[in-house]
């Protein structure tokens, strides 16, 4: 990741045109790790940021899993952020009207975040590896996935 001020999306799922946010899994402006899952129809998120910084100016395997998101006061309880398939401490921000996530239509975008109709918080720098998955994944198995990202990028993760 290619360390700047300003926040830098890796993926998020938002529909400018309605102006609803689905999630979205970024590297803040202070370089926190961060997943996070939106009701915008009720201006509602919950969300997981690492308590410090990622590191910078090289190939990480960062991962953002969310168990449950049925909603309530502990949502953000069941998501986790991950460098090297290792969880990172973080600080859980819930919120008791959270009661699910938007389900909008629209694709996932790679490396952009919402900026009302349009996008920002584009992400600098490469992404060598980017999957999603429909349940999620423990810490076990983002392990795995290290040593075929190592074999094919030839790095040391």
């Amino acid at each position: 990741i290619t360390d700047e001020a300003a926040a830098r999306s890796f993926l998020s799922k938002y529909d400018g045109g309605l102006g609803l946010g689905e999630w979205g899994f970024v590297v803040s402006g202070g370089d926190k790790l961060q997943m996070e899952m939106n009701k915008q129809t009720g201006a509602v998120y919950v969300r997981a940021r690492s308590t410090g910084s990622v590191t910078m100016g090289a190939l990480h395997l960062f991962a953002g899993t969310v168990a449950d998101v049925a909603g309530g006061a502990t949502a953000a309880d069941g998501i986790v952020v991950s460098e090297d398939g290792v969880e990172l401490s973080s600080t859980k921000t819930n919120n008791v009207a959270f009661t699910a996530m938007e389900d909008t239509a629209v694709v996932p975008i790679l490396g952009a975040g919402p900026n009302g109709a349009g996008y920002n918080n584009f992400m600098g720098g490469t992404m060598g590896f980017v999957a999603i998955w429909a349940v999620a994944l423990t810490l076990a198995q983002l392990l795995a996935l290290k040593a075929p990202v190592n074999t094919y990028f030839g790095t040391s993760l």
